[in-house]
């Protein structure tokens, strides 16, 4: 969750599409945002929250589960359960076994499935970019890149890494 959430809203969840700030979690903002960049580029979206859920897709999961609010810990819920399912429907597994598995190519393929949902991740519409060097130039985050950028310390970062490519160099957090 933590990988869509810093692409998606840099890990806030008070934040609606654009970067402004929404005051108050008893519902979802439903706010139209212009869309002035990317493919969608005219349209309007209501994205709101650290995994920046339109306002259909918060009704939907927020029926399915029974959440009374769009407070945080119903965020959470309803990404993961979210993020389950698309998985599910993807590829026929299970988004947790897949994760605990240790098999770092099933791994490193997750965000790819989940683009669809979440269009900043690699292989979506619009992705926020694909890992970058470190500060020294190298493959991987140095102790430096995590000061400035915590999120990029996540275990489930480090562990998408993991294509030789992109292999990420042991930081002390």
């Amino acid at each position: 969750l933590d990988q869509i959430a810093g692409t998606e809203s840099n890990g806030r969840y008070d934040v609606r599409y654009g970067g402004k700030p929404f005051a108050g979690y008893a519902d979802h903002p439903r706010v139209a945002e212009p869309i002035t960049s990317g493919p969608d580029v005219g349209k309007t979206s209501s994205a709101a929250g650290r995994y920046q859920f339109i306002a259909p897709t918060w009704d939907a999961q927020k029926a399915k589960l029974g959440l009374a609010d769009f407070s945080p810990a119903n965020q959470d819920a309803a990404a993961w359960d979210l993020a389950q399912s698309e998985y599910k429907t993807k590829t026929g597994n299970d988004l947790l076994a897949t994760l605990k598995s240790g098999n770092t190519a099933a791994i490193a393929d997750v965000p790819r499935h989940l683009s669809g949902q979440w269009s900043s991740l690699p292989g979506g519409r619009q992705p926020a970019g694909a890992i970058a060097p470190s500060a020294n130039g190298q493959p991987g985050f140095t102790a430096e890149d995590l000061r400035r950028n915590p999120f990029l310390g996540s275990a489930y970062v480090r562990t998408i890494a993991a294509d030789e490519s992109l292999r990420i160099q042991s930081a002390k957090q």
